[in-house]
């Protein structure tokens, strides 16, 4: 049998040795769960801003469509800007002689409510137009 005699510094380095392998296996573990957090808040942060970004996107396609009906809008109201004067002197132009009628007919049926009361009453009836 063989024994060794152990000096008094080979078990002080045996034992800070050890220490340091203690700290090392403990700062391990902190940073192991450290990075298990961050992996699941980046994750959480990714999924969120998915989600936002989804949501924005939607957003913008809706404003799109919008302001594409808004310039479909624009050119319709152009186009009755140049339609409109020709429409309205159209208008004025074929629908005056029915105009001119209708107050005729009215001044004839102001006349033969005139003419029934006159001859209700009796008197001569006397015409100015």
């Amino acid at each position: 049998m063989i024994l060794f005699v152990v000096g008094p510094w080979l078990v002080n380095g045996v034992v800070c040795f050890t220490r340091q392998v203690a700290q090392l296996v403990e700062d391990n573990r902190r940073l192991q769960a450290t990075i298990s957090k961050l992996r699941d808040t980046t994750s959480t942060q990714a999924a969120r801003l998915e989600e936002e970004l989804s949501s924005k996107t939607r957003s913008v396609e809706i404003l799109q469509e919008k302001l594409a009906a808004q310039s479909d809008y624009d050119e319709v109201k152009r186009e009755l800007r140049s339609v409109r004067p020709q429409s309205l002197l159209s208008l004025l132009l074929y629908s005056l002689p029915a105009a001119l009628r209708a107050a005729q007919n009215c001044r004839y049926l102001i006349y033969s409510e005139a003419d029934f009361e006159v001859f209700r009453r009796g008197d001569t009836l006397h015409r100015w137009g």
